[in-house]
C-alpha cells in the first residue's frame, strides 16, 4: 500500500490559455529545492479540463514522506521541469508523527491504538539500529507506584511476553538487574547464581565449586557477590554448584572459557548441568547421588550414611543426582543440580 498525494492544479500554454485534453504530467518528489536526486517519482497520464486538473501521485513510500518538507518537481509532455519547485509541507497534525514529536493528552483509553486483524501480522515493529553504544528499540515507563513500565497479555491462550537473542554472548532474551517475580516458574534449562572466582586457580565448565566468602557488591548498593572456588575434598559440605560459563557483567557468558581468579562466572544451582566426573568412590548410575569429588573440582558418588536401616547422603554434601552413567576412570556426564 502507497502513501497517495493528491496534487490540483491548472495548466495553461504559454500564452495563458486554459489547456483542455489528457497530458502527461511527471510529478517528482526532492529532499531540496536544488537537488537533482529524486525521493520518488510519478508519470500519469491526467485528464486537464479548462486548465484544471486532479492527479495522484502514488508510488511513494513511507521512507520518503516522513513529515519533514518536501519540494514537487513538475514536466509536462517531456518538457523541462517547471521552475521553482512547490514547496510541500505536512498539515498541521503531521507534525505529531514526526520523528522525535510527542503526543500527549489525557484519556481513561489507549491515547494510541494499533490493530493488525492480519494472521501473520506484526501490531508495532521498532528498531534500534546503531551497531554500537547502548540503544533501546522500545522504552516503556510509568510514575505510578501500582502501575506498570509494561503490560503485556495474551488473551487467546498464548504467550503474553516471548524474548529472544541471537547474539552468541550477552544472550539473554530477557535481562533485568532487578528482582524477578513470577507466580510460577518452568524451565527446561537450568537455574544459576552469579558469583565470582575467589580461589588462586581459573575456573572451567563443569568445575564443581564450594562457598569461600562474600565479595564486594558488583554494583553500587548491590548485595555481595559470593565469592566460590574449586572443590577439593570428598562430600563438602560447603558445595556451591556446577561451573556453567564466564559472566561478563552487564553481558553474557561463554562456555568452555578459563575464569581467571577474580572474574565473574555463572553456577548452576538447580538443573540439569554437565560435570567433570570421577568413578573414584565407585561406578555412577543414573539416580545415584552426587557429591565433591577426592580430585579438584570433581564431583563422584556420594558418600552414604546408615540412619534407621536407611541409606541416605550425608546431610549437606549432596551435589545432586547423576543422569548419565560413568562406570570407570574421569568424564563429562550429566547430572541434575539439586543442593541437600
Amino acid at each position: 500500500m502507497y502513501n497517495v498525494i493528491p496534487i490540483q492544479g491548472r495548466l495553461t500554454d504559454g500564452n495563458g490559455t486554459p489547456i483542455d485534453g489528457y497530458r502527461t504530467i511527471t510529478f517528482t518528489l526532492y529532499a531540496t529545492s536544488w537537488d537533482d536526486i529524486p525521493l520518488c517519482q510519478d508519470d500519469d497520464s491526467v485528464q486537464v479540463r479548462n486548465g484544471l486538473f486532479n492527479a495522484e501521485m502514488d508510488w511513494c513510500d513511507a521512507s520518503d514522506i516522513d513529515g519533514k518538507r518536501l519540494y514537487l518537481g513538475i514536466e509536462v509532455e517531456g518538457d523541462d521541469e517547471m521552475t521553482p519547485r512547490e514547496s510541500i509541507y505536512p498539515v498541521p497534525y503531521a507534525f505529531s508523527l514526526r520523528p522525535g514529536a510527542i503526543i500527549s493528552g489525557s484519556t481513561s483509553s489507549a491515547i494510541l491504538q494499533v490493530d493488525n486483524y492480519h494472521s501473520s501480522g506484526r501490531s508495532v515493529r521498532a528498531y534500534a539500529m546503531a551497531e554500537e553504544g547502548t540503544n533501546y528499540a522500545i522504552v516503556g515507563g510509568s510514575r505510578s507506584p501500582d502501575g506498570y513500565g509494561g503490560y503485556f497479555y495474551n488473551n487467546g491462550g498464548g504467550r503474553g511476553l516471548y524474548g529472544q537473542t541471537d547474539a552468541a554472548t550477552n544472550n539473554y532474551g530477557i535481562y533485568t538487574p532487578d528482582n524477578f517475580y513470577s507466580l510460577n516458574y518452568h524451565t527446561t534449562g537450568a537455574t544459576m547464581q552469579v558469583v565470582q572466582n575467589g580461589g588462586a586457580t581459573a575456573l572451567e565448565t563443569g568445575d564443581v565449586v564450594v562457598f569461600s566468602g562474600m565479595g564486594e557488591p558488583i554494583e553500587k548498593g548491590g548485595e555481595p557477590v559470593i565469592l566460590v572456588a574449586p572443590a577439593t575434598a570428598a562430600n563438602s559440605p560447603a558445595v556451591a554448584g556446577v561451573v556453567h560459563s564466564d559472566y561478563n557483567i552487564g553481558g553474557g557468558g561463554e562456555a568452555d572459557s578459563a575464569i581467571q581468579p577474580g572474574e565473574y562466572l555463572l553456577v548452576v544451582v538447580r538443573g540439569p548441568a554437565r560435570v567433570k566426573a570421577d568413578a573414584v568412590a565407585g561406578e555412577l548410575a543414573p539416580g545415584d547421588l552426587v557429591a565433591t569429588g577426592g580430585t579438584d573440582g570433581s564431583a563422584a558418588r556420594a558418600a552414604m550414611v546408615d540412619l534407621g536401616g536407611v541409606g541416605m547422603g550425608i546431610p549437606g554434601t549432596v551435589l545432586g543426582k547423576a543422569l548419565e552413567p560413568l562406570k570407570d576412570g574421569q568424564g563429562l556426564i550429566h547430572i541434575y543440580v539439586t543442593l541437600q
